[in-house]
């Protein structure tokens, strides 16, 4: 049992903390909770790179140039190389094509002459121009003078000669037919000089339309064939 002394202490003890403002201090807070979620951070979208232009195309390359002709082959240049100009630009006399440009040959031979040019030309743009036109005859034909065969055989080596410079200009090789006949179709008096320059001609024909013989004839017209124009 606390005597009377102990219990004065004590109160004396409680009345000056009570005087000094003693306080029990408050509890800290409590932290925040950590709130986890399954969904996953969606990461950021990617930058799209620049897109790079095409690359330039190639330069087509040039063509190749043109081989070089043979010298023989060149001749005078023609209004003719652009092809007829209107309708009625083509006679024909007999199945015969009126030429009016000369055809000229070096004498005794059957190389021709750069004068020769025109009249190519005029007969290539015919036959483009009339493409039923299927066989079409080269008919070369000489004077009296000298021997009557070896006039055959030139007039047929000049019709070949005319054929290929055809075929040189384009026109199809299979649609010529050059023969020879020498002189024994005469269309002047061999005795002058005038008829002679005139009997040795050429003459072109048309010998067959759609792969039909004209009028049913000969397509070599009673002349001897003279080689092959396609070679």
């Amino acid at each position: 049992m606390r005597s009377p002394r102990s219990f004065a202490s004590l109160l004396v003890l409680a009345a000056l903390g009570s005087a000094c403002g003693a306080t029990t201090p408050p509890p800290e807070p409590a932290p925040s909770p950590v709130i986890l979620t399954d969904t996953p951070t969606a990461p950021p979208a990617p930058v799209a790179a620049a897109e790079e232009p095409p690359a330039p195309e190639p330069e087509p390359a040039p063509p190749p140039a043109p081989e070089p002709r043979n010298p023989a082959e060149i001749l005078a240049p023609s209004p003719w190389l652009a092809g007829p100009t209107s309708p009625d630009a083509f006679t024909l006399e007999g199945g015969r094509l009126l030429v009016k440009e000369p055809i000229e040959f070096d004498t005794g031979k059957d190389s021709l002459k750069a004068t020769s040019g025109p009249a190519l030309d005029f007969v290539a743009a015919f036959l483009q121009a009339k493409p039923e036109i299927t066989l079409f005859r080269i008919e070369g034909h000489s004077d009296s003078q000298g021997n009557a065969t070896m006039n055959l055989e030139l007039s047929g080596r000049r019709a070949l000669s005319l054929a290929r410079a055809l075929a040189a200009r384009g026109v199809d090789c299979k649609r010529l037919l050059p023969v020879g006949f020498g002189e024994v179709k005469p269309i002047a008096d061999n005795r002058t000089a005038e008829g002679r320059k005139q009997n040795r001609r050429m003459e072109f024909v048309v010998a067959a339309l759609k792969g039909r013989a004209v009028m049913g004839m000969p397509v070599d017209g009673g002349g001897r064939a003279s080689g092959d124009p396609c070679f």
